[in-house]
C-alpha cells in the first residue's frame, strides 16, 4: 500500500479539535487547530500501518458508511503517502553528487564542514521540515 485514504471522525470538545478512528486500537488525537489534529492523526495511523506491515498482518481500511457519528462530528479522509511516513521511521540515506565552486570547497574543507549534514539541514529548512 503506497497511498492510503483512511476515513476518520473529526469533532470538537472542551479540549480542542479531535480526530478519532472507528478502530478501537487507534487512539484519538487532539490539536489546537484542525491542521494539528490531522497531522497528529496521520502520525498515529501511519505508525499503526507500519506496525502491521512489520508483523505481516493485513491492515483493514474501514468503510466510512459504517462509522457511528456523535452530534457535531463528521467524516474526514486522511491521505497517507506511505513511502514518506516509512522514511520518517527508518532513515535511509541516498547518495547524491553535487557541484560547488572550488573556492567554496577549499574553505569548507579547511573548516572540516560535513557537506552531507549541511545539505540535509539546508533542504529541511527549505522544505519547512524540523
Amino acid at each position: 500500500m503506497e497511498n492510503i485514504i483512511y476515513p476518520a471522525i473529526i469533532g470538537r470538545d472542551e479540549d480542542g479539535n479531535y480526530i478519532r478512528f472507528d478502530d478501537e486500537n487507534l487512539i484519538p488525537v487532539y490539536g489546537d487547530t484542525v491542521e494539528e489534529a490531522v497531522i497528529e492523526a496521520q502520525e498515529v495511523l501511519s505508525l499503526e500501518i507500519i506496525d502491521y506491515e512489520e508483523n505481516g498482518k493485513k491492515f483493514i481500511i474501514p468503510e466510512a458508511e459504517t462509522a457511528l457519528l456523535q452530534e457535531g462530528e463528521s467524516i474526514i479522509y486522511l491521505n497517507l503517502w506511505m513511502p514518506y511516513h516509512r522514511s520518517k521511521v527508518e532513515t535511509i540515506y541516498k547518495k547524491k553528487t553535487l557541484t560547488i565552486p572550488t573556492w567554496l570547497d577549499l574553505l569548507a574543507q579547511q573548516k572540516k564542514i560535513n557537506f552531507s549534514n549541511v545539505l540535509v539541514k539546508g533542504l529541511k529548512e527549505e522544505l519547512g521540515i524540523q
